[in-house]
C-alpha cells in the first residue's frame, strides 16, 4: 500500500489531503476535550507518515520547523491580543502545543495537496484568509477554542489578515528551503 502511494503523485496528494483533515479534527476534538497528548500525537503520527513516504524529506522537515516557529508565534500574538482564547487554563498567552502541532501538520500539505498555489502570492493570501477563520471558527464550534462572544466578526477577521499574510509567506519558504537543499545535492 505504501509504494502505491509512493509512486502515484495523484493518490499522495488525495492520501495528503486527506490525512491533513483526518488530523485536524482528531486534534481539535481532542483538544475540545482537554486530551492535547492525544492531540500532538495524532499529528506526529500523520506527519511521520508523511516523511516517510518522501524521497527526500530534509527540506520539508525545514518547512515544518518555520511552519511551528511561525505558528507559535502568530497564535500567541492572537492570544495575547485575546484574538481567541483556548479552552485549557494558561498563565501565559502562549500558543498551546496541539496548535503548533496543527500549523506542523498545515506545513505538510503545502508542497502536495496544496501545491497549486505555489508561486501564486495573491492566490494563497485569498486563500489564507478565507480558509483559516472558518478552521478556527469550526475549531471553535466544536470547542477547542474560544471566540469572544462580543466581536466574533473582529476575531475572525483579525485570523484571516494574519493568515493572509503568513499564507503566501509559508509557500515562499517551501520554495526557499527546496531550492537550497537542491543546491547542497
Amino acid at each position: 500500500m505504501l509504494a502505491t502511494i509512493k509512486e502515484n503523485k495523484h493518490f499522495f496528494t488525495v492520501a495528503n489531503f486527506a490525512l491533513f483533515q483526518v488530523g485536524w479534527l482528531v486534534c481539535v476534538v481532542a483538544a475540545a476535550h482537554h486530551y492535547e497528548a492525544v492531540s500532538v500525537l495524532s499529528c506526529a503520527i500523520i506527519i511521520g507518515l508523511h516523511l516517510s513516504l518522501l524521497k527526500e524529506m530534509k527540506s520539508e522537515v525545514k518547512l515544518i520547523l518555520f511552519s511551528a516557529a511561525l505558528g507559535f508565534i502568530v497564535d500567541s500574538l492572537n492570544i495575547a491580543f485575546n484574538v481567541f482564547q483556548t479552552t485549557q487554563p494558561q498563565s501565559l498567552p502562549l500558543a498551546p502545543l496541539w496548535l503548533v502541532a496543527m500549523w506542523m501538520l498545515f506545513a505538510i500539505c503545502l508542497r502536495h495537496s496544496l501545491a497549486w498555489l505555489l508561486g501564486k502570492p495573491l492566490l494563497s493570501g485569498i486563500f489564507g484568509a478565507v480558509c483559516a477563520p472558518l478552521a478556527y471558527y469550526a475549531g471553535a464550534s466544536i470547542g477547542a477554542l474560544q471566540l469572544p462572544q462580543n466581536d466574533i466578526l473582529m476575531s475572525l477577521s483579525a485570523i484571516g489578515l494574519a493568515w493572509a499574510l503568513v499564507t503566501p509567506l509559508l509557500f515562499v519558504m517551501a520554495n526557499h528551503f527546496d531550492r537550497s537543499t537542491q543546491s547542497l545535492n
